[in-house]
């Protein structure tokens, strides 16, 4: 989800002036009452709409020609400091609902079948998808309601107030135009298997500058990933129903590989789907967040910027481990990934094929003992090239003794770690070593 900071008297403001307007086109009388006490807010403000847009909506699509709607909107008591429980009361005197319809109004579908040969449209989607994010915000919905005298349905949601410590990105008041948004830091790797989707999409990306690869499925997608060199791609936008491999697939490959990015990459859900089971199972299998088609282009780039301002917060020193051995390799890497990037070669000559394409490496770790070239060798090749010259390096071996500690101290190695060694100490010598360079 993305957090916003609102003022709830503005928000509703701009649904008062919508709603007004459209009861007017129907000979409707629409009435909105505020009684808060605290206005600045800090929530996913486009889901909240949705919701209550969808209650809204319901109220005059069931009110008939010179009925009324009136929507209240209150603040209760609450036990938390930093969140406010506010009441969102929809009265109308439309047709009311019988005893049955109550029971089932929330199942998707139920309405447009009930009411098949009525002359009101819907796809009776919107009560469901409003009780389901209104499920998902911790919020409970419910009615009152008489066949042939009208309906109340009461919202009560929690939502975090503006002065709290969340995790929230203000609004730019300047983006108030899809022209106004850049996503020119953007490489993202698009994953959808419908063809126009793949170009609505796509068209809506580059609009606002952003790289986009496209896959046409989830095992595409995935293997796009797990074959691009580090920093290819910063955000994934993964299509839920795929064939081949679906999105909750290619998201549980991408995370349980070895790639670099593996578990910090972002990956945004988009489905047709807006149920709380299914935004749950879009976590569960390791997405950060979810979004509902037909995709909302504001939404969409606001969603990208979040993610690409807390991931380019979080940036990691890269670190490249060199040994031909796979069990040093993840006993050295455990120990730190959680901390750094981690690159891997196997031998001197792979080392520098991935300094040559990496010049942001910050620290090398390599063994001494390899085939191709070893890491006396590749020692000496690195502080010979200017462009390494405050690159960290910590020498890694079994063999140690004073003689060969004076010969890599001369060649240029910074540091030692003997075999076998522990977490604690990989983690100890390689930040004393990069202290050294900053």
């Amino acid at each position: 989800m993305i957090l916003v900071q609102f003022s709830l008297t503005s928000e509703l403001k701009r649904t008062e002036t919508s709603f007004h307007a459209l009861a007017e086109q129907k000979n409707q009388h629409f009435q909105m009452f505020v009684n808060i006490i605290h206005d600045n807010c800090c929530g996913d403000v486009a889901r909240i709409h949705s919701a209550l847009d969808n209650v809204l909506s319901n109220a005059l699509k069931y009110t008939p020609s010179g009925g009324k709607i009136i929507y209240r909107i209150t603040e209760t008591p609450s036990k938390h400091t930093n969140i406010g429980n506010y009441r969102f009361e929809i009265t109308d005197n439309g047709i009311g609902m019988d005893e049955d319809t109550q029971k089932h109004i929330f199942e998707p579908f139920y309405r447009a079948l009930k009411n098949s040969n009525s002359s009101v449209e819907g796809t009776g989607l919107g009560l469901s998808i409003a009780k389901a994010i209104i499920d998902l915000k911790g919020g409970v919905i419910s009615l009152t309601s008489v066949l042939g005298q009208g309906t109340t349905f009461v919202i009560d949601l929690p939502i975090p107030l503006g002065n709290s410590d969340t995790d929230a990105v203000p609004q730019n008041p300047t983006l108030s135009n899809l022209e106004d948004y850049d996503l020119s830091q953007a490489r993202i790797l698009l994953c959808e298997d419908h063809p126009i989707n793949q170009k609505v999409a796509y068209k809506i990306l580059c609009k606002a500058g952003a790289k986009v690869t496209v896959a046409s499925d989830g095992k595409a997608g995935s293997d796009f990933f797990l074959n691009s060199p580090i920093g290819t791609f910063n955000l994934i936008l993964m299509d839920v129903r795929m064939p081949i491999m679906d999105g909750y697939e290619a998201t549980r490959v991408i995370r349980s590989s070895k790639h670099p990015q593996a578990k910090s990459i972002p990956i945004i859900a988009m489905t047709a789907n807006a149920f709380a089971e299914d935004v749950q199972q879009s976590l569960k299998a390791g997405m950060n967040d979810h979004l509902a088609k037909p995709v909302v282009p504001a939404l969409l780039y606001r969603t990208i910027l979040h993610y690409l301002d807390k991931t380019a917060a979080i940036i990691k020193k890269k670190v490249l481990f060199v040994d031909d051995a796979e069990l040093n390799i993840a006993v050295l890497t455990t120990a730190i990934n959680s901390q750094y990037d981690v690159l891997v070669a196997r031998n001197g000559q792979e080392a520098l094929a991935v300094l040559d394409a990496n010049q942001d490496i910050a620290a090398i770790i390599t063994d001494i003992v390899m085939p191709d070239m070893d890491g006396i060798s590749l020692i000496k090749k690195i502080r010979s090239d200017e462009r390494y010259r405050n690159i960290a390096i910590i020498a890694n071996t079994q063999y140690g003794d004073a003689k060969q500690e004076e010969e890599l101290l001369a060649i240029g190695a910074d540091d030692f770690l003997y075999k076998p060694t522990t977490p604690q100490l990989v983690r100890n010598r390689l930040e004393a070593a990069l202290l050294r360079y900053q």
